[in-house]
């Protein structure tokens, strides 16, 4: 093997390069889903805070305001210019005061450098947590290679989306908490959840190790956060905010890029193409479905946690949650399992060329250019939605069979890196 700082610097290199090409890709482009967040700065800026939340469902994820639209022909936008805005109003606030400095294109090119420096920086910290027998240089450009191929990487990097920093921050916030630096991964964590809200779930990893001290900072980086939405938004936005979060959970949105269990359930409604938008409303067993997976799921993963030691738990909870979380959630977009994707690569470090073999199919029902070759077999289907959960529901399966697995799939016993303790 190379030595470690001609590996390190090669990963950099591997890191900076591949950084570099999405950037030129994506520079110019007009990004949905952060546009949303300037859109809802520049109605904020305006005076015009009722615009923010003006989401129709019957339309959902696209917008049927006037507003909204005369914004296209005003920003040069083919179609839209951006999908709803369905992130806590502390965001807006902050970015209006830059709508009159910059134009959305300069905005959302700005935004697009920090991202996708940060993110690729992901597998790299990813390397440090897992501590994977595998080389640096060859885990990073792995990584980043399925990140790009697979329908995660196509959805969140055309729209710049947000999750590219979310991840860096979950990412970041178990490799500090598991490398002494317990205040700084719990603000990371805290930080994450108050952009997407559902990584606050995962504090439940730091709850199971008493990991106190990473709670903690979770609660401060998050409170300052929120301390802050309720300092500068008022109270009708807020509530603006609410309202609109239940009406959307109180139905499902069933899209292709969709992998939650409820939204494949939804395309059994005969609704659920004729628009090929729209939240369609939810009958008991379905609203129930989400839910009960996601506790059977939990139960399992707590009684895994108990019954494995630190190092299983260290390298396999945090993806094997993510998964689960995916696939329970009315809206389990495809980018919320860029962490999983990359822990597959532990299979093939663990197991050798079965475990390559095992990857590689799990990694095949998001593989893009599949998708691109079934394209016209699969448009207006639920396949689409349908492959994305057997992957989310797969990942999860890999996770937590690991050690079980092992004689089965040929390895005596997985052989891991020493691991330091948690602080």
């Amino acid at each position: 093997m190379m030595d470690s700082r001609r590996d390190r610097t090669l990963a950099v290199v591997i890191a900076l390069a591949w950084a570099a090409g999405v950037i030129l890709w994506q520079w110019g482009g007009i990004h949905y889903d952060l546009n949303a967040i300037y859109v809802a700065g520049h109605f904020l800026a305006q005076g015009r805070p009722d615009l923010i939340y003006a989401v129709d469902l019957d339309s959902f994820p696209l917008t049927s305001h006037p507003e909204w639209i005369a914004l296209n022909d005003r920003w040069g936008c083919v179609g839209f210019c951006a999908y709803p805005y369905v992130y806590p109003p502390v965001w807006a606030a902050l970015v209006a005061p830059l709508t009159g400095v910059l134009d959305m294109h300069g905005f959302s090119n700005a935004v697009l450098v920090v991202q996708v420096l940060l993110f690729s920086a992901t597998p790299i910290l990813a390397w440090r947590l897992w501590r994977p027998r595998m080389g640096r240089a060859k885990w990073v450009f792995r990584c980043l290679f399925l990140a790009t191929t697979c329908t995660m990487g196509t959805i969140a990097f055309v729209n710049n989306q947000p999750q590219l920093l979310v991840t860096f921050l979950m990412v970041l916030a178990f490799e500090r908490a598991a490398h002494g630096r317990p205040w700084l991964g719990g603000v990371a964590l805290g930080l994450a959840a108050s952009i997407k809200i559902y990584p606050a779930v995962l504090g439940l990893l730091w709850l199971r190790e008493g990991n106190w001290r990473a709670l903690a900072g979770a609660c401060i980086g998050g409170g300052a956060v929120v301390a802050l939405n309720f300092a500068i938004v008022p109270w009708p936005l807020q509530e603006m905010f609410l309202a609109q979060a239940s009406a959307i959970s109180a139905g499902v949105f069933p899209a292709a890029w969709n992998y939650g269990l409820v939204s494949v359930l939804g395309h059994l409604d005969p609704r659920a193409f004729e628009e090929g938008v729209g939240v369609v409303p939810l009958g008991a067993w379905h609203a129930a479905s989400g839910p009960a997976l996601l506790l059977v799921g939990l139960a399992l993963l707590a009684r895994l946690s108990f019954a494995r030691d630190a190092d299983w738990r260290r390298r396999f909870l945090l993806p094997a949650l993510i998964a689960l979380l995916t696939a329970a959630s009315p809206i389990g977009w495809s980018y919320y399992l860029f962490i999983p994707l990359f822990a597959l690569q532990l299979l093939p470090d663990i197991y050798g060329r079965r475990g390559l073999f095992l990857m590689l199919a799990i990694a095949s029902l998001v593989f893009v250019p599949f998708y691109v070759f079934a394209w016209d077999l699969m448009q207006h289907t639920a396949a689409h939605a349908v492959l994305g959960l057997c992957f989310a529901l797969s990942c999860f399966a890999a996770m937590v069979t690991v050690p079980a697995a092992g004689p089965a799939l040929g390895a005596q016993r997985p052989v891991y890196r020493p691991l330091p303790s948690t602080a």
